[in-house]
């Protein structure tokens, strides 16, 4: 049987793979930490783009000759319920009357608290513009 010899350290190196282990560990945690907050903020912008053209969308079929009118109000609630947090809706109509062929605008409003403590928040904001239907 053949032995193969015993590969020993350098004596003043006893510690460096711990200590290498500990710089690349922070650094990979540091990443997958801002890849994360990087990510939940595109899927929260993407959440109010989605409600903002879901609210136009509701504004263009409730115009004025549908019958079921709704209120900037109507609106506002209607996209509270599309999505999972608190946002500001503004509606603005080229016409009162909302007839037929006018824009509405909708604007959706929401500020980003990052979770990592020492980002501060971004607003994000989407808006909406079609022609109204009914």
């Amino acid at each position: 049987m053949t032995r193969f010899p015993r590969v020993r350290g350098i004596s003043g190196e006893k510690g460096a793979t711990l200590l290498e282990f500990a710089f690349v560990s922070i650094l990979f945690m540091m990443l997958t930490a801002g890849m994360m907050e990087l990510a939940r903020g595109v899927w929260i912008y993407n959440s109010v783009s989605h409600a903002a053209r879901e609210g136009c969308r509701y504004a263009i079929v409730n115009g004025g000759e549908s019958g079921h009118i709704k209120t900037d109000t109507q609106i506002s609630d209607y996209v509270q319920t599309r999505i999972p947090f608190d946002v500001d809706v503004t509606t603005t109509w080229a016409d009162v009357a909302k007839t037929p062929g006018t824009v509405v605008t909708v604007t959706v409003d929401f500020e980003f608290e990052p979770v990592i403590a020492f980002f501060p928040g971004i607003p994000l904001t989407s808006t909406s513009q079609m022609v109204i239907s009914y």
